[in-house]
């Protein structure tokens, strides 16, 4: 289920609760999620604040390497048919931008790539332009791993990838996936430096219907007909 922490409770227990640690909370309050912020099927959610006795405990066999993910690869995104997909993937950052003011919103365009060797564009609007993209600029190493929950595909440029108000990020997580793709990185860091930086030129392919028909690019076409 879901728990949230609204307000100046956050910065209170913000060295309380660690990512993926375990913990007995007692005496929450439970309420109803807004539909707008829910990304589980229950209704409803733990109301966390700085009275409510929390406290860490272990449980046996529950470590990080337990963790499973479905990440979509960048390179089959443009595949995906769910017409209001969540799509969780994996990246290294190859490079993140200014903050743009377009249309009254604020936006930071984030260059990412995987295995794939098809890098594109996460665009992070609004309080995630303020925040995640500001972690994602200070993370540490080369080819920083982070993987993004919950996200959708934007057409604003072409086919990319965005944020709705449900994703979620998660930085340098030590898990055999992440470290594999860093490594991946740091190999192959020549290719990757090579790779365009434009975002007209980062677009994934958009989906195309099936078709009988065989469809030749304008650049293998017959100099003379």
């Amino acid at each position: 289920m879901q728990a949230t922490i609204f307000g100046y409770n956050i910065r209170i227990l913000q060295n309380t609760l660690k990512m993926y640690h375990t913990y007995c909370i007692t005496n929450a309050a439970v309420g109803q999620t807004s539909e707008k912020f829910r990304f589980l099927e229950n209704k409803y959610q733990l109301a966390i604040n700085a009275c409510t006795p929390v406290g860490e405990i272990e449980i046996d066999g529950l470590t990080l390497r337990t963790l499973r993910y479905n990440f979509t690869p960048i390179t089959a995104i443009s595949q995906v048919r769910v017409s209001d997909p969540k799509i969780d993937v994996q990246f290294a950052i190859l490079e993140v931008g200014p903050l743009k003011l377009i249309n009254d919103s604020y936006v930071v365009d984030v260059r990412v790539v995987d295995q794939g060797m098809q890098p594109t564009i996460i665009s992070l609007w609004d309080q995630f332009s303020e925040y995640e993209a500001r972690a994602m600029a200070t993370l540490p190493g080369s080819f920083p791993v982070v993987i993004g929950l919950r996200l959708k595909t934007s057409t604003y440029y072409g086919l990319t990838l965005a944020i709705r108000n449900t994703s979620s990020f998660i930085f340098n997580l030590p898990i055999p996936e992440a470290t594999a793709l860093q490594s991946w990185c740091v190999v192959n860091a020549s290719k990757i430096r090579e790779f365009p930086t434009t975002p007209s030129q980062l677009l994934l392919a958009n989906p195309t219907e099936e078709s009988d028909e065989k469809i030749t690019k304008i650049a293998n076409l017959p100099v003379i007909v």
